[in-house]
């Protein structure tokens, strides 16, 4: 079975992002965005990273783009989601 990890960063619909990837006989686990320093990326196949409900525009970009450099490093397909309207 493989396993897909699902960034929330911030969107309420994650969960259903999660039943949609069981449908196709994944398993998932959802971490929020604040988590993912701690996160041993080896034990996934892919990865799912959520829209976040505001703009680059709004916040301290550089700190919120820190958080995803671990994109280098990752060897397996990533699906960024901007507008989730599911």
């Amino acid at each position: 079975i493989l396993m897909i990890l699902i960034i929330n960063c911030g969107r309420e619909k994650v969960d259903l992002i999660a039943r949609i990837v069981s449908k196709d006989h994944f398993e998932s686990q959802i971490v929020r965005l604040d988590e993912i320093r701690n996160i041993d990326f080896v034990n996934y196949n892919g990865i799912i990273i959520s829209g976040a409900p505001i703009l680059l525009t709004e916040i301290n970009r550089s700190a919120f783009l820190d958080l995803f450099k671990f994109i280098r490093r990752i060897n397996y397909p990533i699906l960024g989601l901007s507008l989730i309207h599911i």
